[in-house]
Parts: C-alpha cells; sequence; structure tokens
C-alpha cells in the first residue's frame, strides 16, 4: 500500500542545479531550475558564475535562490551543502564574508528574513 509522505506537496518548489558539457567545443555549461506543481511552472536560472565561481553548488544555490525571489516558501533541494552553507550564512555570518558565494548567499539570506511567511527548506 502506497502512501504519501506529504500530503501537500504540490506547494513545493523542487530545485536542482546541473552541469552539462557541450562535447562539440567541450564546454561545461552550469543552470538551475526549480519546478513548483501546484502553478505547473518551471523557472531555469543562469547562476552567473565564472572561473572558481562556476561549479555544480552555485547553481544549485541559484535555484533556491530563484524560489525565494519567486515567493515560495517551502523548498526541497538535494544539495546537503548547499543548506548548510545557507544555515552558516543564517547563524555565522562572519564566517560567510569571505565565502566565493557570499554574494549569492546573502541574497538566499535577505529574502529569507524580509519573507512575511515562515521559509522551510527541505533535503531529498
Amino acid at each position: 500500500m502506497l502512501e504519501l509522505k506529504a500530503l501537500n506537496w504540490k506547494e513545493w518548489a523542487f530545485t536542482n542545479g546541473s552541469c552539462m558539457t557541450i562535447k562539440i567545443k567541450w564546454i561545461s555549461v552550469y543552470w538551475s531550475w526549480n519546478y513548483h506543481a501546484q502553478s505547473n511552472k518551471i523557472i531555469t536560472a543562469n547562476p552567473r558564475g565564472t572561473s572558481i565561481n562556476k561549479i555544480i553548488n552555485r547553481s544549485e544555490l541559484a535555484g533556491i535562490a530563484a524560489a525565494l525571489i519567486n515567493e515560495h516558501t517551502h523548498i526541497v533541494t538535494d544539495s546537503a551543502s548547499a543548506l548548510w552553507q545557507i544555515e552558516n550564512s543564517i547563524l555565522y555570518p562572519q564566517h560567510m564574508k569571505w565565502h566565493k558565494h557570499a554574494r549569492l548567499l546573502e541574497t538566499i539570506v535577505h529574502h529569507i528574513q524580509l519573507s512575511k511567511d515562515t521559509i522551510h527548506l527541505y533535503k531529498v
């Protein structure tokens, strides 16, 4: 017998970051997206990383930031690293000041702090 673990799963925004390598030019392309089942809406985001910042973790964070900017309150990610960095940015902002994704993390924390609703971040 199958049973839903979360009855309100359609209210959640599912996020993910990814890297694709274009074999013709051997270029890595990073992108992130989030999917909101209730509105059936897919939002893609360019993480805008260059050099050392052009990594998959930045894509994961960009997907979470896009969900927050679109005012989602229940966000699901598969990135434990992104959640750890967000938690550290909230609890110990002085430790994250010089982090390579500091600006992106500041944007995420800013949207969490300004939200009139509680933000729920889940790891799957």
